[in-house]
């Protein structure tokens, strides 16, 4: 068990965050100094430091309350231990008379990391600022990207600087939503027409069953001149490769632009 507990079902939270906690600390305990006086000022912990902690209520031993800026009816609270936040989800919450579900939270806080073992929590910071690290190459990447398109369509500085900010505010899933809508005239399925292709050593191979395997190719194609078979199962093709133009001409001629393979009607034509 970590000492963070996940608090939800309370009631929305007003603007000010120092009013919320001294609420929420009052509902926790009555007695408590920093809901009776609010000109005491709350302590401000640090997940790194060498200064004294501080509980905001020492009967539960709770160390910190963290609130999202979005999830309004949901907190977290940080233990000075794990017993504490045993003891202070069996005796349970009531806010304004609605019971508040009380639950372990999926892993520490950093300040509970802290608390508990200083040398994971260097691991952790670690592996953060490698994280964020990345996601700043990223999005300069994505950056200069996006600003060598627009720049090949001819558009201003101005007006480069201004779809840069709206495409890089946007989360990578809404971007990668949009490209997708974008190809959804392009499907990866789609055949190439190859009848036009001149003759080439390379056949094209289209509208593979999804389960096919290359050792199931192999055997069909494997003729004089024959070099390898590459599959691309994705999207359902495979290059068949011989040594010579002649020997994959003979090839096709053998079999034909359609060809029955187990159970469907795969397409044959030189590749471009």
């Amino acid at each position: 068990m970590c000492s963070c507990l996940y608090l939800r079902n309370l009631p929305r939270r007003p603007q000010s965050r120092d009013h919320y906690i001294r609420n929420l600390l009052k509902c926790i305990n009555h007695s408590n100094p920093f809901a009776l006086n609010h000109e005491l000022p709350l302590p401000q912990h640090e997940t790194i430091g060498n200064d004294e902690l501080k509980l905001l209520d020492e009967p539960n031993g709770v160390v910190d309350i963290s609130i999202s800026k979005t999830l309004t009816s949901q907190c977290f609270i940080t233990f000075i231990n794990e017993s504490s936040a045993q003891s202070f989800q069996e005796k349970g919450l009531t806010v304004h008379g609605r019971n508040i579900d009380i639950q372990v939270a999926k892993r520490d806080s950093l300040l509970g990391l802290s608390i508990k073992n200083p040398s994971l929590l260097q691991r952790v910071l670690k592996s953060r600022r490698q994280r964020l690290d990345k996601e700043k190459w990223v999005n300069k990447r994505r950056s200069r990207r996006l600003r060598s398109k627009l720049r090949r369509k001819g558009l201003s500085e101005d007006e480069i600087s201004k779809q840069l900010a709206t495409q890089l505010s946007k989360p990578k899933r809404e971007v990668k939503r949009q490209t997708d809508d974008d190809n959804t005239s392009r499907p990866t399925n789609a055949k190439v027409v190859t009848t036009e292709n001149p003759p080439n050593k390379v056949l094209l191979v289209q509208g593979l069953p999804q389960d096919c395997q290359l050792s199931e190719l192999e055997p069909i194609f494997k003729n004089d001149g024959f070099v390898e078979v590459r599959l691309v199962a994705i999207r359902k093709v495979a290059f068949v490769e011989y040594d010579s133009i002649s020997h994959a001409t003979a090839q096709l001629n053998s079999m034909g632009e359609l060809y029955e393979f187990k159970g469907h009607r795969i397409s044959i034509g030189f590749a471009k």
